[in-house]
């Protein structure tokens, strides 16, 4: 059967170091790529890395050991003001430009961005008011979104990706829920602030300077984003078979991986 597989997944918490690795050298003629199952810490991520496997899943990836003491840091809080701006829809561009240009380190980002080799023009931009209206609103929440997850040093390779994933689903989901693609986006951002920051999510979420609407659909679940957040956790817990969500799980997946290569891109430049 081994011969028809395109992947084979071996739970390393069942088979131990030991037979994990018999497993694997069984396994290294066929043309199959090995999926490590219940990867549980940094440690036993980096073994089955270095002994050849090439696909991951375990707590370690999404749901790490909780800490306590932690918070956002204060440089995070004032980019989380800016993605509650670009989701308000009665904020206009004008707004969300002057959200940045009260922060210097977001304003010197804006700008490096705008003018790298990706948005190559004949005049140089100096405001972030040019910037928000070359970008859009819509890239500039986007790109804010990396700045809230990235540069966490303790926080495990994967998780950048697997936040913006879930954000994407959510902003996906059929419009039947009522609620906007950009606040749909948001929520499923910050219900993974819990991952990225290793601590409870209503202790993160309880200060932020947002919307209550908000907070009511990450902590209770409640409102029209309650509900879409509802169906894609649903959907990554395996407990839905829809295949519109289906669909739309792949196409976020995509999304993912294209927003971190791009945005790592332009970082570089």
């Amino acid at each position: 059967m081994i011969e028809l597989a395109d992947y084979v997944k071996l739970d390393l918490q069942a088979l131990g170091a030991t037979r994990f690795q018999e497993h694997l050298t069984r396994l290294r003629p066929f043309d199959v790529r090995i999926i490590a199952e219940k990867v549980e810490s940094e440690a036993e991520f980096r073994w089955c890395r270095k002994l050849g496997c090439q696909l991951f899943q375990g707590y370690y990836l999404r749901r790490p050991e909780v800490l306590s003491g932690r918070r956002i840091p204060a440089n995070r809080l004032s980019v989380i003001s800016l993605l509650r701006e670009c989701a308000n829809l009665e904020s206009s561009a004008g707004t969300i430009a002057a959200t940045i240009a009260r922060n210097a380190p977001l304003t010197y980002g804006l700008l490096r961005l705008a003018n790298s080799a990706l948005y190559r023009r004949r005049s140089e931009i100096r405001s972030p008011a040019q910037a928000v209206m070359m970008l859009g609103i819509d890239f500039v929440s986007r790109w804010a979104t990396l700045l809230v997850l990235a540069g966490n040093d303790d926080c495990p390779a994967g998780y950048l990706e697997a936040a913006l994933h879930r954000a994407r689903m959510a902003e996906l989901m059929d419009p039947s829920f009522h609620c906007s693609a950009q606040e749909a986006y948001i929520t499923g951002l910050l219900s993974t602030l819990d991952f990225v920051f290793n601590e409870p999510l209503a202790a993160l979420v309880e200060p932020l300077p947002i919307d209550i609407r908000f907070k009511h659909a990450l902590l209770q679940r409640e409102g029209a984003l309650g509900a879409v957040l509802d169906c894609v956790l649903a959907y990554e817990a395996a407990d839905s078979t829809s295949e519109h969500l289906r669909k739309t799980y792949w196409e976020a997946a995509e999304y993912a991986r294209n927003m971190v290569s791009q945005m790592t891109s332009a970082a570089r430049s």
